[in-house]
């Protein structure tokens, strides 16, 4: 399943509830570099050079990047 359809249901509502997502060119971008330290733990980050993947940024030990499934 594509990443981003992993957030929403059959409808396409945001499931469980909702999840903030911010778009980027890609990872070593300035634009990433620059504000990914104020980013809140809990939403999500896509880049549009690995649009397969989505990047969760997570309080627990480490954040991880969602595969499609």
């Amino acid at each position: 399943m594509w990443p981003l359809r992993s957030l929403t249901g059959k409808r396409g509502a945001l499931s469980p509830g909702p999840a903030h997502l911010t778009a980027f060119l890609d990872r070593d971008r300035p634009s990433f570099k620059k504000v990914v330290d104020s980013l809140a733990w809990g939403t999500f980050a896509w880049f549009s050079a690995e649009p397969d993947h989505l990047m969760e940024l997570s309080d627990r030990v480490r954040s991880h990047l969602i595969q499609p499934s």
